[in-house]
């Protein structure tokens, strides 16, 4: 059973060697094991990537993270890397942001005109099915992660997948030791998933292009041309043209809710505990120099702020949508 989801996911999404995992996490700390990472290695990580990687990475690896500033397409800054850089540099996260194909290839290029060996990590656990130029997110890196967790492409509550493109990497013993802990019951139901996994997208995509009609006829919305359509099938991104302000969109959040309306969600931001958390861990490993400070994202800050978050996937319907518009209008007329 376990093969056959392999083999099926490998098949449809045009991946390499691919071993299914517990879950999306549980892949990218299996990554950093097969790559050998050790204490004190650096690990360049985007300042927009989920807080608990970086956490779960320094607890059982002792690593120290470099957090980076993306673009104004929350690609990762390229002259921010190459400025991070040093000899202990090990590996170089990259992501696809909310259901959007980066440009995976500038990290390659970056990471062959090095000596060292820096590996890359492409997190697709957003954007499992995007293409780039015609081709998969996921054939990239040295290694691949993807994620069945919640609110994921293919949401099974949990689940995930590691595909490995280098295959110097590939360890038996590792990838088979941590299969061992996989749940038979999950097979099922993401295979399920995968089989209908073309008209699961359908109907997301088919979400994400009623919303954006909507909002094409809304003064207080407007969606990010940036974005293409067509692969933003998980999550919509639209901009407020009202307010540049972060602390509104968590107070729309909290009247979204109010209203039962829980399809909008702000930017990621990286809250005050783990920036604590995250500086008390610098100074411990004598790295003053990474103190956490806002001003080095100018960037990510200045699009957090500016910009909303939508759930479009299959429970959405028109009613919810014209209900969530409608209500957005009206916060913003008090």
């Amino acid at each position: 059973m376990q093969k056959k989801l392999e083999k099926t996911f490998k098949e449809l999404f045009n991946q390499k060697n691919c071993f299914y995992m517990v879950s999306g996490t549980d892949a990218f700390l299996i990554s950093l094991e097969l790559m050998k990472v050790k204490e004190n290695d650096e690990i360049i990580f985007p300042i927009s990537i989920c807080e608990s990687l970086i956490y779960r990475a320094t607890q059982l690896f002792g690593i120290i993270p470099v957090v980076v500033d993306v673009d104004e397409n929350l690609n990762l800054a390229y002259e921010d890397i190459k400025n991070n850089i040093t000899s202990k540099t090990k590996v170089i996260i990259d992501w696809h942001p909310f259901g959007y194909a980066q440009n995976i290839d500038l990290m390659k290029l970056l990471g062959s005109q090095l000596k060292e060996q820096i590996y890359i990590i492409e997190d697709c656990a957003p954007a499992l099915g995007c293409t780039i130029n015609g081709n998969f997110v996921g054939n990239v890196g040295d290694i691949s992660i993807f994620s069945f967790g919640k609110n994921k492409p293919i949401d099974c509550g949990r689940g995930g997948m590691i595909s490995i493109n280098n295959s110097s990497l590939i360890n038996y013993d590792i990838l088979f030791k941590h299969q061992n802990k996989i749940i038979k019951e999950d097979f099922l139901l993401i295979n399920k998933k995968i089989e209908n996994y073309k008209s699961i997208i359908n109907i997301k995509q088919n979400n994400v292009i009623a919303f954006c009609n909507e909002i094409e006829q809304n003064k207080i919305l407007e969606k990010h041309d940036d974005f293409k359509t067509n692969n933003v099938y998980n999550r919509f991104i639209a901009r407020s043209t009202t307010y540049n302000d972060y602390s509104r969109l968590l107070k729309l959040e909290k009247y979204l809710k109010m209203n039962n309306i829980s399809i909008f969600q702000p930017l990621y931001n990286m809250d005050e505990f783990f920036k604590n958390y995250l500086n008390y861990y610098y100074v411990k490993k004598n790295r003053k120099d990474l103190i956490f400070d806002t001003r080095r994202y100018s960037k990510w800050e200045t699009f957090k702020n500016s910009y909303m978050l939508f759930r479009t996937d299959t429970s959405v319907d028109m009613h919810m949508i014209k209900s969530t518009i409608r209500c957005i209008n009206k916060f913003y007329e008090v």
